[in-house]
């Protein structure tokens, strides 16, 4: 708190006060969840009074396959606890839903008409005979408390296939036997001679020449000329005509080409 002095008049002094204001801080809150425990409950088979099974289905057709049975379960004991558990079919899961509720250790599942996988799953027997009297179900046991639940084969046409049979999975046959040794493989044989090859294509013709050619040699010396032609007669003369000349020699043969 703040205190103020203020002089209202002359002669009196009023003393005036200032609250703070007061912060509200906000309500702490824990969201842990608080869990009983942290794993399934097990029970002493002797402290057993009383076991109850609650069926999942009225019927089960008998071409089904891995059929759940049980619903709920429950068991009192000697203290008068009261211990259940509604994933009876998953025995293995280990999680949120698993916590505080029955554990199976200890108990005896067997099948009634049928066969069991490791989550105590029902297949029917095929043969109708088989079940017409048992029904279909799960025997179970602890200590010396035992409790059978049965259901109804169901019958109904639209269950089954006429013509479509379904058989549980058999066991995974053995490996085959190997039957040679191990080892290299042989070398591979040589490979044969490559053929002939083909004969190669004509060559290109040469190109022009870059400048011309030289010129020709000189043309030889022309041939001696030939002999003269006999001179023709002379005509008849008046009067006796004289002797006639000499022919001329014939002219210088012509240069030779080049």
């Amino acid at each position: 708190m703040n205190w103020m002095m203020r002089l209202q008049s002359p002669g009196i002094l009023v003393l005036v006060a200032c609250a703070q204001p007061k912060i509200l801080m906000p309500t702490h809150k824990s969201f842990d969840v608080d869990v009983a425990c942290e794993k399934r409950l097990s029970v002493d088979a002797q402290d057993v009074t009383d076991l109850f099974l609650f069926p999942a289905a009225k019927a089960i057709a008998l071409e089904s396959s891995d059929n759940r049975i049980v619903d709920f379960a429950a068991v009192t004991t000697a203290d008068g606890e009261l211990v259940y558990t509604d994933i009876f079919h998953s025995s293995a899961y280990q999680g949120t839903l698993s916590k505080c509720k029955l554990s199976l250790d200890g108990f005896r599942v067997e099948p009634v008409g049928g066969s069991v996988d490791v989550e105590y799953r029902v297949t029917p027997k095929r043969d109708v005979l088989k079940t017409l009297d048992s029904g279909i179900g799960l025997r179970v046991s602890v200590g010396e408390t035992k409790s059978v639940l049965r259901v109804s084969p169901d019958y109904d046409s639209d269950t089954y296939a006429p013509y479509e049979r379904k058989s549980p999975d058999m066991a995974p046959s053995r490996p085959g036997r190997t039957p040679l040794k191990p080892g290299p493989a042989k070398a591979g044989k040589a490979g044969a001679n490559g053929g002939t090859g083909k004969s190669g294509s004509p060559g290109a013709n040469g190109a022009s020449g870059a400048s011309p050619g030289q010129s020709g040699g000189a043309g030889g010396r022309g041939g001696s000329g030939g002999v003269g032609a006999a001179g023709e007669n002379g005509s008849n003369a008046t009067t006796p005509g004289a002797r006639g000349g000499n022919g001329t020699s014939g002219g210088s043969g012509g240069s030779g080409s080049r």
